[in-house]
């Protein structure tokens, strides 16, 4: 296990680095940011170190960052993103990065999946985030964050939001009731909503009800009281639902059983295969929801 070579920074022509699943370690190069001609770096488990180099944001012909499942650490929101303006794709998950989401990364309007998944942020959701129109994947779960309620009504203006994880994030909040989102016109392409382990109290709000095209709504491990509504049975595109560990009473729906995709091969089949936007070619399971 060791650094990369000093020497890396010289191949100034570089368009791709993908050094993912090795033994790297120690800091990435502070002028990491000389090589302006990369487009793709994937830098993924690995047991990279330190801050991320301010030198980076100088790379602005990145299409995708991808440096999970190291150790890196710092004061993210002091990084400047609004250069990156080609960047679709930013994984940051398994690291510890603090502070909140910069702002500055609403200036990369081509972004489509956003990845900070078990981190150390906190803060609230901010509005500026409706800005990028083609963002289809986000993932915050098992961070700090808070205002869920609030959360939720700057996303829905998300209108090409495919999947949305918050797991362990909002810890002990309630759900966003019926009065929260008395105007609630969104996410009408969300297809999988992950809230689990969480702790969330209240009931299973209507406003779901709206979301026709939802496949994958997990709201397990939480503190979600009262009836399951028969409505879900009305979600003609729902196949998976989780709701154990919760607080929930009365008998499961009929209804939910004439829902099409209920009636054909195992649910937990379907969930293991299931593809969205993020992370590429890879899957999101029901230990990633």
């Amino acid at each position: 296990m060791g650094p990369f070579s000093d020497k890396i920074v010289n191949l100034t022509n570089l368009a791709i680095l993908d050094l993912s699943f090795n033994h790297f370690g120690g800091e990435l190069h502070l002028n990491l940011g000389k090589l302006s001609e990369l487009k793709f770096v994937t830098f993924d488990f690995n047991n990279l170190e330190g801050d991320l180099p301010p030198s980076l944001m100088n790379c602005t012909n990145l299409v995708e960052l991808r440096l999970g499942n190291n150790n890196l650490r710092g004061d993210i929101s002091l990084l400047d993103f609004s250069g990156l303006s080609q960047l679709t794709k930013l994984d940051l998950r398994i690291n510890n990065f603090t502070s909140t989401v910069p702002v500055s990364l609403y200036s990369c309007r081509s972004l489509k999946a956003i990845q900070l998944t078990w981190n150390h942020l906190k803060g609230q959701i901010q509005v500026e985030i409706i800005s990028l129109k083609s963002l289809s994947f986000l993932s915050l779960g098992y961070n700090q964050f808070t205002n869920l309620t609030g959360a939720m009504k700057i996303l829905m203006s998300c209108r090409s939001l495919h999947a949305l994880l918050l797991s362990g994030s909002f810890v002990g909040e309630g759900m966003p009731s019926d009065d929260d989102m008395v105007d609630f016109d969104g996410f009408q392409n969300l297809r999988l909503l992950g809230l689990v382990l969480s702790d969330l109290t209240g009931q299973i709000p209507l406003w779901l009800s709206k979301l026709k095209n939802l496949e994958i709504l997990a709201l397990g491990f939480n503190q979600i009281t009262g009836p399951i509504p028969s409505w879900l049975g009305t979600l003609p595109r729902l196949f998976y639902i989780s709701l154990s560990h919760n607080q929930i009473s009365s008998e499961f729906p009929q209804q939910l059983f004439r829902l099409p995709r209920f009636l054909y091969e195992p649910m937990t089949s379907q969930v293991d295969k299931y593809e969205f936007e993020f992370p590429g070619t890879n899957c999101v399971s029901r230990r990633q929801i």
